[in-house]
Protein backbone atom coordinates (compact mmCIF):
# COMPACT_ATOMS: atom_id res chain seq x y z
CA UNK A 1 0.00 0.00 0.00
CA UNK A 2 0.98 3.57 -1.38
CA UNK A 3 1.11 5.64 2.55
CA UNK A 4 1.26 9.49 2.72
CA UNK A 5 2.28 11.14 5.66
CA UNK A 6 1.73 14.69 6.18
CA UNK A 7 3.18 16.92 9.03
CA UNK A 8 4.93 20.58 8.87
CA UNK A 9 8.38 19.45 9.46
CA UNK A 10 10.41 16.08 8.89
CA UNK A 11 13.92 15.62 9.35
CA UNK A 12 16.37 17.31 9.87
CA UNK A 13 14.34 19.42 11.82
CA UNK A 14 14.43 17.74 14.83
CA UNK A 15 14.15 20.41 17.58
CA UNK A 16 10.17 20.73 15.84
CA UNK A 17 9.30 18.02 18.57
CA UNK A 18 6.39 15.41 18.37
CA UNK A 19 5.03 15.96 15.30
CA UNK A 20 7.96 15.43 13.70
CA UNK A 21 8.71 11.89 15.49
CA UNK A 22 5.25 10.31 15.52
CA UNK A 23 5.50 10.77 11.70
CA UNK A 24 9.05 9.61 11.45
CA UNK A 25 8.04 6.88 13.52
CA UNK A 26 5.08 6.04 11.75
CA UNK A 27 7.09 6.01 8.35
CA UNK A 28 9.93 3.60 9.92
CA UNK A 29 6.98 1.50 10.94
CA UNK A 30 5.04 0.97 8.45
CA UNK A 31 7.41 0.75 5.77
CA UNK A 32 9.11 -2.58 7.69
CA UNK A 33 5.68 -4.03 7.14
CA UNK A 34 6.82 -3.37 3.43
CA UNK A 35 4.60 -0.20 2.63
CA UNK A 36 5.45 2.14 0.19
CA UNK A 37 5.89 5.07 2.27
CA UNK A 38 6.15 8.86 2.12
CA UNK A 39 6.19 11.92 4.25
CA UNK A 40 5.41 15.08 2.79
CA UNK A 41 6.63 18.29 4.41
CA UNK A 42 8.45 21.40 4.29
CA UNK A 43 12.25 22.16 3.74
CA UNK A 44 12.11 23.59 7.61
CA UNK A 45 16.29 23.27 8.62
CA UNK A 46 15.46 24.72 11.89
CA UNK A 47 19.35 25.77 12.61
CA UNK A 48 18.06 25.96 16.72
CA UNK A 49 15.12 28.38 15.08
CA UNK A 50 11.72 27.80 13.56
CA UNK A 51 12.45 30.29 10.38
CA UNK A 52 15.29 28.48 8.93
CA UNK A 53 13.88 26.86 5.32
CA UNK A 54 16.92 25.88 3.48
CA UNK A 55 16.31 24.91 -0.51
CA UNK A 56 19.45 23.20 -0.72
CA UNK A 57 18.17 20.29 1.31
CA UNK A 58 17.10 17.42 -1.03
CA UNK A 59 13.85 17.51 -2.36
CA UNK A 60 13.33 13.87 -2.05
CA UNK A 61 15.43 11.75 0.19
CA UNK A 62 15.41 7.91 1.31
CA UNK A 63 15.85 7.11 4.75
CA UNK A 64 16.04 3.15 5.58
CA UNK A 65 12.97 2.60 4.29
CA UNK A 66 10.87 5.36 3.73
CA UNK A 67 11.33 8.97 1.18
CA UNK A 68 11.06 12.26 2.42
CA UNK A 69 9.60 14.64 -0.17
CA UNK A 70 10.04 18.22 0.85
CA UNK A 71 8.66 21.20 -1.02
CA UNK A 72 9.99 25.08 -0.07
CA UNK A 73 7.95 27.20 2.20
CA UNK A 74 7.19 30.37 0.47
CA UNK A 75 6.12 32.57 3.57
CA UNK A 76 5.05 31.80 7.20
CA UNK A 77 3.23 33.60 10.33
CA UNK A 78 4.27 31.88 13.04
CA UNK A 79 4.26 28.30 12.90
CA UNK A 80 2.03 28.18 10.08
CA UNK A 81 4.43 26.94 7.01
CA UNK A 82 2.86 28.01 3.58
CA UNK A 83 3.79 25.55 0.96
CA UNK A 84 1.95 24.70 -2.12
CA UNK A 85 4.33 22.59 -4.15
CA UNK A 86 3.23 19.89 -1.85
CA UNK A 87 -0.06 19.57 -3.67
CA UNK A 88 1.13 18.80 -6.70
CA UNK A 89 3.74 15.86 -5.09
CA UNK A 90 0.50 14.23 -3.18
CA UNK A 91 -1.62 14.99 -6.60
CA UNK A 92 1.45 13.28 -8.56
CA UNK A 93 2.17 10.60 -6.05
CA UNK A 94 -1.64 9.37 -5.86
CA UNK A 95 -1.04 7.73 -2.19
CA UNK A 96 -3.43 4.82 -1.30
CA UNK A 97 -3.82 6.41 2.38
CA UNK A 98 -3.30 9.77 3.91
CA UNK A 99 -2.76 9.93 7.56
CA UNK A 100 -1.64 13.91 8.38
CA UNK A 101 -0.24 14.84 11.64
CA UNK A 102 -1.00 18.52 13.38
CA UNK A 103 -3.95 19.75 11.90
CA UNK A 104 -3.27 23.19 12.66
CA UNK A 105 -1.01 23.63 9.61
CA UNK A 106 -1.20 24.42 6.42
CA UNK A 107 -0.08 20.97 5.12
CA UNK A 108 -2.92 18.79 6.84
CA UNK A 109 -5.38 21.42 4.82
CA UNK A 110 -3.61 20.26 1.66
CA UNK A 111 -3.61 16.80 2.98
CA UNK A 112 -7.62 16.99 3.36
CA UNK A 113 -8.41 18.43 0.23
CA UNK A 114 -5.77 15.91 -1.86
CA UNK A 115 -8.06 13.40 0.05
CA UNK A 116 -11.29 14.46 -0.98
CA UNK A 117 -9.82 15.50 -4.87
CA UNK A 118 -8.78 11.58 -4.72
CA UNK A 119 -11.35 10.00 -2.80
CA UNK A 120 -8.92 8.32 -0.58
CA UNK A 121 -9.17 7.68 3.28
CA UNK A 122 -7.41 10.72 5.29
CA UNK A 123 -6.73 9.52 8.66
CA UNK A 124 -5.76 13.14 11.14
CA UNK A 125 -4.04 12.84 14.39
CA UNK A 126 -2.71 16.13 16.10
CA UNK A 127 -0.11 15.57 19.16
CA UNK A 128 -2.14 17.89 21.89
CA UNK A 129 -2.68 21.35 20.51
CA UNK A 130 -5.77 21.33 19.06
CA UNK A 131 -7.39 23.73 21.76
CA UNK A 132 -4.75 23.18 24.35
CA UNK A 133 -2.04 25.06 22.32
CA UNK A 134 -0.86 28.03 25.09
CA UNK A 135 -1.22 30.90 22.36
CA UNK A 136 -4.75 30.16 22.37
CA UNK A 137 -5.28 31.98 25.99
CA UNK A 138 -1.71 33.20 26.54
CA UNK A 139 -1.00 34.72 23.24
CA UNK A 140 -1.03 38.47 21.96
CA UNK A 141 -4.36 39.47 20.08
CA UNK A 142 -2.42 39.54 16.99
CA UNK A 143 -2.18 35.75 17.76
CA UNK A 144 -5.59 34.68 19.37
CA UNK A 145 -6.97 35.93 15.95
CA UNK A 146 -4.81 33.73 13.94
CA UNK A 147 -6.13 30.84 15.68
CA UNK A 148 -9.51 32.05 15.33
CA UNK A 149 -9.17 31.84 11.90
CA UNK A 150 -8.12 28.66 11.61
CA UNK A 151 -11.49 27.28 12.76
CA UNK A 152 -13.16 26.81 9.25
CA UNK A 153 -9.82 24.98 8.43
CA UNK A 154 -9.61 22.46 11.25
CA UNK A 155 -13.42 21.63 10.51
CA UNK A 156 -12.45 21.14 7.04
CA UNK A 157 -9.99 18.65 7.89
CA UNK A 158 -11.92 16.91 10.76
CA UNK A 159 -15.24 16.53 8.56
CA UNK A 160 -13.25 14.88 5.39
CA UNK A 161 -11.49 12.69 7.75
CA UNK A 162 -12.16 9.30 7.43
CA UNK A 163 -10.64 8.34 10.96
CA UNK A 164 -8.90 10.41 13.97
CA UNK A 165 -6.32 8.72 15.89
CA UNK A 166 -5.40 9.70 19.34
CA UNK A 167 -3.21 9.21 22.26
CA UNK A 168 -5.67 9.17 24.85
CA UNK A 169 -9.07 9.74 26.26
CA UNK A 170 -8.17 13.38 26.99
CA UNK A 171 -7.65 13.78 23.19
CA UNK A 172 -10.47 11.94 22.63
CA UNK A 173 -12.44 14.11 24.44
CA UNK A 174 -10.99 17.12 22.26
CA UNK A 175 -11.71 15.67 18.85
CA UNK A 176 -15.57 14.80 19.97
CA UNK A 177 -15.94 18.86 19.97
CA UNK A 178 -15.08 19.07 16.38
CA UNK A 179 -17.17 15.56 15.58
CA UNK A 180 -18.59 12.34 16.00
CA UNK A 181 -16.59 9.54 18.40
CA UNK A 182 -17.39 6.71 16.07
CA UNK A 183 -14.55 8.22 13.96
CA UNK A 184 -12.12 8.93 16.78
CA UNK A 185 -9.81 5.70 17.95
CA UNK A 186 -7.68 5.34 21.49
CA UNK A 187 -4.30 4.05 20.04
Amino acid sequence: MKIGIVCPASLPATQFGGILFLGVDLARELSNEKHEVTIYTTDLDFANNAKTFNKDLPKEETLENFTIKRSHVWFRINLFFVNPGIYFQMMKDSPDIIHTIGIRSFQSFIAAIVAKKKKIPLVISDQGGLTTHPDLKNGGIFKKILYKLQTPMINFIVNNSTKISVANEYEKKIFEKFDQASKIEVI
